[in-house]
């Protein structure tokens, strides 16, 4: 997939609420940044060599705390108990990285991606995209034939190996600064599940219906009769990676869902 296409997909599935296919763009190492100081926290880790480990930060967030929060989600349309005004979802967060850390990270420093430890060799940038050891299949793709093939070849590597596939990242700058793991092929991030949990539905719930991901402003705005919307849609799904639940005061006030290539 062209680097250029996969930030367009990119920005149109996540500007609702909130692989490595190496492309023609600009790259360079990250050494512009020495000024930044970073200390040691949570999710960043200095050596006394002055070389950074760098994990996902903490979610914001727990099962315990869905109290005033957007978060992906999945389920399917069983999981609507539309007599209790109830849904029951699988809850997920997404892999986030601190900042100021990856601005500054250089060949040597580590990052964990995915669950895997990788050890930086080397970081290029193509438009808001970090790509690191040639990012995450290490391969370029430009279609999306391309990229079904490439999966499979993943696919079949990782049953031969026990599950195990060794390449780099890819991460997109965000406008706050922090960074987001990017699923490669894909353009989606990583998403880890944090478990299933069943709260009420807002009495003024809406569900916004995006239909096209080449239209951000096409989509359908749903306030009473949901059931009867879903239900007629011919296919409807709700995965983690197009799905947003909006939570105020513990019920969930809107649900938006995204068009998943």
């Amino acid at each position: 997939m062209n680097r250029n296409l996969l930030s367009a997909i990119t920005l149109s599935v996540f500007a609702l609420t909130l692989g490595s296919c190496t492309g023609n763009g600009n790259s360079a190492i990250t050494n512009t940044t020495d000024s930044i100081e970073v200390t040691s926290n949570d999710s960043v880790k200095v050596s006394a060599d002055g070389h950074f480990t760098i994990m996902p930060k903490k979610p914001s967030y727990s099962l315990n705390s869905l109290k005033n929060v957007v978060v992906p989600a999945s389920f399917e349309l069983s999981d609507f108990d539309w007599d209790k005004r109830t849904l029951t979802m699988t809850v997920y967060y997404e892999d986030l990285y601190d900042g100021k850390a990856v601005d500054k990270m250089r060949a040597g420093d580590t990052i964990i991606f995915d669950d895997r430890t990788i050890i930086v060799e080397k970081i290029e940038w193509q438009d808001s995209l970090m790509i690191i050891n040639d990012g995450p299949t290490g391969r370029a793709c430009y279609s999306s034939e391309e990229v079904k093939k490439e999966q499979q070849r993943i696919d079949s590597i990782k049953r031969a190996n026990g599950g195990h596939y060794e390449y780099g990242a890819l991460l997109e700058k965000k406008y706050n600064g922090e960074y987001r793991s990017v699923h490669d092929p894909s353009p989606f991030s990583v998403f880890h599940k944090m478990g299933k949990v069943t709260l009420p539905l807002s009495k003024d719930f809406v569900f916004f219906n995006y239909k096209n991901v080449d239209e951000i402003d096409h989509y359908d705005t749903i306030h009473v009769n949901h059931q009867q919307y879903m239900e007629s849609r011919e296919f409807i799904d709700f995965s983690c990676c197009g799905t947003l639940v909006k939570i105020e005061n513990g019920v969930i006030t809107s649900i938006t869902r995204s068009y998943v290539p």
